[in-house]
């Protein structure tokens, strides 16, 4: 009978030789994955302690690297200080490997579409829009085919790359995605191609090497990691009351308008994590600050100060933007991306509108920076979709807009990022301390206070989306007190993207009390097997580093469309509930959530009368002045429709590399 946690003794004694050897025996496979005490697997626990070695050997012999631990976090989570480009590199492509059998594999999702939807071809007319004309001119839109013929797939689209020179402007071609799973192979092969140059290029299972570098690069330069958790959960569905001869009531299509219930899909919750300020302490349990972020509304600004910001602008009557006074025609959408007439018209205006600013910024080349004041106007109104008094805005507010647009863009962009310096007691001794952190723009106060307990379990994140290169710079202090230094990007950019401007940001951070073997010696293995914690019974090891937890709560509404089923929508929502489900269980990586993913599909699809109805349209806010449009139109479920052909790689077609085109200044 082989000892419980012999695998966990030789990754914790480093010892690579019997490790080598246990590994050899021929029932590894049903121990190599399994948990000790603390919830750590044999490899998490090699990537606490930088193993390195020992990892190698473990992501070899088949260990699972998918598996989290007892605080929610991956392997890659882990792996990414360590900086070795080999470990990091095998991690990220046994996650894209375990990612695309979960959908493509035996047993996976697509099996479970193919009995609801054998054949089906959709086009999906994607457009970004705003009331703002110079804002609407860089919003993209692309018009999106998909093919689907039993277990092959193609997707056809046009966006190619992105021009960051002067104003971003989105390049255009003619590209297609091509997905086989053939018979007795144990991965699919998908391969892009460029039709204008006629080029392909295989990317899975063959990676290429520009999109592994690319990935690599970005974990292994890091000194921070963010990833997310999407609160399904609570997630409500409300329909829209109708209204008598409503036009926003209707999803447009070439032969008719067709009818459609509304609904509003409301409490979208996104928790983010942020580990950062992280390095290697040996053999001790993890010495981990845990920061809550919350957000507070600030104080009103004087009479003084709002009559200033008004001082540009006159009040008006007339009626607010929102997106359903924008409906226009979407027919414009066609493969090679030339406009209609309908969709030139109805851009006349607007090109008018902005005619005299893009004038102007082509010719004024020594235009003086926005004022403070104003860039925290632009900024209020482009996230909240209000004035400085939170009324909603008018034609004023959008020809005020108009005007300072361009340089408010080219000043947020070279904004600095500022620094928020942390006094964090050293000898934080029995109960935990609570620093709270209130920032505004003339000053920051910081308070102390004790309490006897943090539950901070709501707020882990569990699911890697992104990795940050952060600056972060020490500091040595010639007092009792350790200075840790948060980066805080206060720049414009920053709370335009991140948060809103008239949400002050509150750091709530819980020190926790130093471990008893922390001055001392490093922990045994027996020690640490022994060891009880107060975490749920999960204990970290080998690392000293903040964790930073934000909520962010979506206020605005996504609107579905909902179409009956009929000639033009053969097909209903519930039929793509198995997409729909995989796609959200990578938002969701806690086991007892991740087993209740597909009841909240379900749940939501209800809601949205998904059995006999499909989305014609789907909108979607991103700030208050622009949200993104998804329209459904030419579905069918024809296979004689679909030839075969469309799944294969033409013989005039010549391998190639094919690079995300990024132009820079």
């Amino acid at each position: 009978m082989v000892e419980d946690y012999t695998l966990h003794k030789y990754i914790y004694n480093d010892d690579y030789v019997n490790l080598f050897l246990f590994l050899q025996q021929p029932n590894i496979h049903n121990i190599i994955n399994k948990k000790d005490t603390h919830g750590n697997t044999a490899l998490q626990l090699a990537l606490m302690l930088d193993r390195r070695n020992c990892a190698q050997k473990l992501i070899d012999s088949g260990a699972d690297s998918s598996i989290r631990n007892g605080f929610g976090w991956s392997c890659l989570d882990e792996a990414y200080i360590i900086g070795d480009i080999d470990l990091i590199e095998k991690l990220i492509i046994q996650k894209w490997m375990n990612a695309v059998k979960k959908c493509l594999g035996p047993g996976g999702y697509l099996e479970q579409l193919n009995k609801n939807l054998p054949c089906f071809q959709a086009q999906i007319a994607v457009s970004f829009r705003s009331p703002v004309p110079l804002l609407a001119k860089i919003c993209p839109r692309d018009l999106i085919t998909i093919y689907k013929k039993g277990s092959k797939f193609r997707v056809d689209f046009h966006i190619t790359g992105l021009d960051k020179r002067s104003i971003p402007k989105f390049l255009k071609g003619n590209m297609s995605v091509i997905v086989n799973v053939l018979p007795n192979e144990e991965f699919p092969v998908i391969q892009f191609l460029d039709h204008d140059k006629k080029t392909f290029q295989e990317i899975f299972p063959n990676i290429p090497s520009w999109s592994l570098y690319d990935f690599v690069s970005q974990y292994s330069n890091a000194s921070s990691i963010i990833s997310f958790d999407l609160n399904l959960r609570d997630i409500t569905v409300k329909k829209k009351a109708k209204k008598l001869f409503s036009k926003s009531n209707s999803v447009q299509l070439k032969s008719r308008n067709v009818k459609a219930d509304v609904y509003k899909l409301s409490n979208i919750i996104l928790t983010t994590q942020e580990r950062l300020n992280e390095k290697f302490i040996g053999d001790r349990p993890s010495a981990i600050v845990r920061t809550k972020i919350i957000h507070k509304k600030k104080v009103q600004n004087s009479p003084k100060e709002s009559s200033t910001l008004t001082s540009s602008k006159t009040s008006s009557n007339d009626g607010s933007y929102d997106s359903d006074n924008m409906e226009s025609d979407d027919e414009g959408y066609d493969s090679s991306f030339t406009d209609d007439d309908s969709t030139k018209d109805s851009d006349s205006k607007e090109q008018s509108q902005s005619s005299s600013i893009l004038e102007s910024l082509t010719n004024d080349k020594n235009q003086i920076p926005l004022n403070k004041q104003t860039k925290e106007q632009i900024t209020h109104m482009l996230i909240t979709g209000k004035d400085e008094n939170d009324k909603p805005l008018q034609k004023k507010d959008i020809e005020f807009l108009n005007t300072h647009i361009e340089q408010y863009l080219e000043d947020i962009d070279n904004e600095s990022i500022d620094a928020m310096m942390l006094e964090i007691p050293k000898n934080a001794g029995g109960a935990p301390s609570i620093v709270s952190i209130k920032s505004n723009s003339t000053n920051t106060l910081i308070e102390t206070k004790s309490v006897d307990s943090f539950n901070t379990s709501k707020f882990v994140s569990h699911n890697t989306i992104m990795a940050t290169s952060n600056n972060i710079r020490k500091s040595n202090s010639s007092g009792k007190t350790q200075t840790e230094k948060y980066n805080n990007n206060n720049n414009t950019l920053s709370s335009l993207v991140n948060s809103n401007p008239n949400i002050e940001r509150i750091r709530e951070v819980v020190v926790e009390p130093q471990n008893k073997y922390w001055d001392k010696q490093e922990m045994t293995f027996q020690d640490y097997i022994n060891t009880k914690t107060s975490t749920k019974g999960s204990l970290h090891m080998g690392r000293k580093l903040n964790v930073e937890y934000d909520q962010h709560i979506y206020k605005q509404k996504v609107k579905f469309f909902m179409c009956k089923c009929d000639k033009d929508y053969p097909v209903s929502l519930s039929q793509f509930a198995p997409l729909i489900e995989y796609l959200l269980s990578f938002t969701v990586n806690n086991q007892e959530e991740e087993s209740n993913v597909k009841s909240y599909v379900d749940r939501i699809i209800n809601s949205l009368s998904g059995k006999d109805h499909f989305p014609g349209k789907i909108e979607i806010p991103i700030m208050a002045t622009v949200f993104a449009k998804l329209k459904f139109k030419n579905i069918h479920t024809d296979e004689s429709k679909i030839p075969d052909d469309l799944f294969e790689l033409p013989k005039n077609y010549q391998p190639n590399d094919y690079y995300n085109n990024i132009i820079n200044e």
